[in-house]
Formats: structure tokens, sequence, C-alpha cells
């Protein structure tokens, strides 16, 4: 969990952390997995959802930004939404 970024280790109860907090917004505070996010991402209007992986993407102009180590022990999803 801790070379994911997710959730708190520990929270700070003092002004400091409330300001930190509030103002910060930086903490991820949901954990996904796959069928709970299908569904909701389904439920929010989302079509096409399938799980993705490192180098299956349709559009070629992710391999240049695209990071392999950034994909390990990740969940990759891939979905589309039209207005």
């Amino acid at each position: 969990m801790r070379e994911s970024g997710l959730g708190y280790q520990q929270r700070r109860k003092d002004l400091k952390g409330l300001l930190l907090s509030w103002l910060g917004n930086s903490q991820h505070l949901w954990m996904w997995d796959w069928n709970s996010i299908a569904v909701e991402l389904n439920n929010s209007g989302f079509s096409d959802i399938r799980r993705a992986y490192f180098g299956d993407y349709e559009d070629q102009k992710f391999r240049s930004v695209e990071d392999e180590a950034r994909w390990n022990n990740c969940l990759g999803v891939q979905c589309k939404k039209f207005a």
C-alpha cells in the first residue's frame, strides 16, 4: 500500500493536519477492484469498459508516455464516454 500512495498511514489531528487535509485534497481515499470499478463506470454512462494492460493501447500516442514500471501491481482500465 505504501508504494501506491493510497490512503493515510496516520492521520494528523492538529490544526496543520486539518488544513492540509481540507486545502490539499491530494490523498486518494478510495481503492477499487475490477468488479467494483466496472459497475460504477457503467452506472456513470461509460461504455466499452475493459481491463487494460501495459502496451495494449489502441492509440499509438500512448507509446511515448507510458512507463511499464507504473503498471506494477496496478489495475488498468480503459473505457469510453461520449457526451
